[in-house]
């Protein structure tokens, strides 16, 4: 059901003052083998690195579009930024999605783009596998490209860089804990019947898995009934609305 959305696999990233994590070439490794391997590394290289309040850093990643056909791409990552305009309307407290985004503790440097991803192509790695045609359509996207927020494309491929500076909040010596924020992804495809569609995803990103289990819809609808009850039973016995006197 989710195998038109793009594929994200991160290389890197990296704070100003040298913390970071990723950036070396891999081996390929079955998913057992990696799984095993990243978690003897957990347990014996101590506490993961972390930005200190307000160091700016950035993180990288590829973009892969797994279809046989472009993709419009949006990505907004400024939506819960708390600098600025953004974040009321995404982050409306008493949402099963504002109790996931309360945790970001970034403030993203990157303003929204789109961009176009080309269509999927399995020998991606093999230099003469495009087309004179696709391989046009590839340069007039990369003489289009922002080269900060996108330094390369490789076929379906797309590297792509945030930035962004943790809040000042936090410790200055432990920093501000694993670092997180969210980010609204549109996509518009046609698929192979060249029927038009149009999808939006909210992504987390983070240096470590999200810990919070957001309230079902339907337990903060209780809780927020339960909220109006007790204000109009103290507005009955204050006789008058919270506040009056």
């Amino acid at each position: 059901a989710v195998n038109f959305v793009p594929r994200f696999a991160p290389w890197a990233w990296l704070g100003e003052g040298g913390t970071g994590e990723g950036g070396q070439p891999k081996m390929a490794k079955s998913a057992a083998t990696s799984a095993a391997a990243a978690l003897a590394a957990a347990r014996t290289s101590g506490a993961r690195p972390q930005l200190k309040p307000g160091e700016a850093a950035e993180l990288v990643f590829a973009l892969l579009n797994p279809l046989d056909s472009e993709v419009e791409v949006s990505l907004d990552p400024s939506i819960c930024n708390t600098e600025g305009e953004k974040g009321a309307a995404v982050c409306e407290p008493g949402t099963s999605m504002s109790e996931l985004l309360a945790e970001q503790n970034v403030e993203v440097l990157t303003k929204p783009f789109s961009t176009t991803l080309v269509k999927f192509n399995d020998l991606a790695d093999v230099h003469d596998s495009f087309s004179s045609e696709d391989a046009a359509r590839l340069d007039a996207l990369k003489a289009k490209d922002d080269k900060d927020v996108i330094p390369d494309r490789k076929m379906h491929k797309t590297l792509v860089r945030l930035r962004f500076r943790a809040r000042a909040a936090g410790d200055a010596a432990a920093g501000i804990g694993p670092w997180v924020f969210y980010a609204k992804l549109s996509l518009a495809f046609k698929d192979t019947s060249s029927k038009d569609h149009k999808v939006t995803n909210v992504l987390r990103f983070g240096s470590e898995a999200s810990k919070i289990v957001a309230s079902p819809p339907g337990v903060l609808k209780e809780r927020a009934e339960a909220a109006n009850l007790a204000s109009k039973a103290l507005a009955d016995d204050d006789g008058g609305a919270p506040g009056e006197r």
